[in-house]
């Protein structure tokens, strides 16, 4: 049950703004040159057919794995802890493709922040449409459920194109970067809130007819979690998207982009609402919730975000899943 004082202060009125972060000279110091530099670069790649850019991101993607050994063992790691049922080989290749795929997104960030909306539409098609159409359709608030795969960025604007909504993202150490993604984002979201502004803000909007893209599966760091199975192991788990689609009074939609094979595009698929969601019951919440993204992970296993450590947290006598 909701707290009618709490309700009251959800239903009051809230400005919404889109004005986009303001240019500081800081970001101009000599330190950040080299990520200017970084940013021009990506710009020049959206004038490149998307082949061109899909091959450079394998070429990009086959030197990361054999620079980076700290990335390469972590997402060895979670593939083979995760799928023991495939075999070594099978193992190795989808550690290559995800790397292969994770640079090839990478590249894209350019044409999902700068390129026209036509051609960013002309690369993507639609999956069970119909499941966010209706929920749009009956007036229901929506929670997009938009676990960590490499082209979330992508499917994030064609999500936002379809209606705006409002989302959440983590401060970045580099504010050159943070400039321009919440710029970038802030073309086809009417509202993006960082987390250490709390979520009353953004459920005003969600209730308001507003879509939340809501990612939470990463470690949860010094946040409220519960630990809920994943791939077969009692993982940390956020247990808020339980008390928000509650406070929200919202449907969650599953919702993931899948980069295709061959320069094809993009695949960006809406799964059927949750039923019976939220419980009451965090840990019941949060095992569904488990279960949606790993479901998704499976359909395309080399593409989800490996090199987060999603394991980190484990309960207190469990052998450290990192060694």
């Amino acid at each position: 049950m909701i707290n009618k004082d709490l309700d009251a202060q959800i239903e009051s009125p809230m400005p919404v703004s889109n004005a986009p972060p303001a240019f500081h000279l800081r970001l101009l110091a000599p330190k950040l040159w080299p990520t200017w530099l970084g940013m021009f670069m990506l710009w020049l790649l959206i004038w490149l057919p998307q082949r061109v850019r899909v091959g450079m991101g394998w070429v990009f993607g086959e030197l990361a794995m054999r620079v980076s050994a700290r990335k390469r063992r972590i997402v060895a790691l979670h593939i083979a802890r995760c799928f023991p049922e495939w075999s070594s080989a099978e193992q190795r290749r989808t550690v290559r493709r995800h790397f292969h795929a994770a640079s090839a997104t990478l590249l894209a960030s350019s044409f999902v922040w700068w390129a026209s909306n036509r051609r960013l539409q002309r690369l993507v098609r639609l999956r069970g449409r119909e499941h966010y159409d209706q929920a749009v359709a009956a007036g229901r608030a929506i929670i997009l459920l938009v676990p960590h795969f490499v082209a979330m960025e992508v499917g994030g604007k064609v999500i936002g194109l379809l209606r705006p909504g409002v989302g959440l993202y983590r401060r970045s150490p580099n504010p050159v970067v943070e400039w321009f993604m919440v710029r970038g984002r802030l073309h086809y979201a009417s509202k993006m809130f960082e987390r250490s502004e709390g979520l009353m803000p953004l459920i005003k909007l969600v209730r308001k007819g507003m879509p939340f893209h809501y990612s939470p599966d990463r470690s949860p760091g010094d946040g409220s979690y519960v630990f809920a199975p994943f791939f077969g192991y009692p993982v940390a788990t956020v247990d808020a998207l339980g008390r928000i689609a509650q406070l929200a009074r919202a449907q969650v939609i599953p919702c993931a982009t899948k980069l295709l094979p061959g320069a094809q595009g993009y695949e960006l698929i809406f799964r059927a609402p949750l039923a019976n969601f939220p419980t009451g019951d965090a840990i019941a919440d949060a095992t569904r919730m488990n279960a949606e993204v790993e479901s998704l992970i499976r359909e395309m296993p080399e593409q989800y975000m490996w090199t987060y450590k999603r394991f980190k947290i484990q309960p207190p006598g469990t052998p450290p899943f990192y060694g």
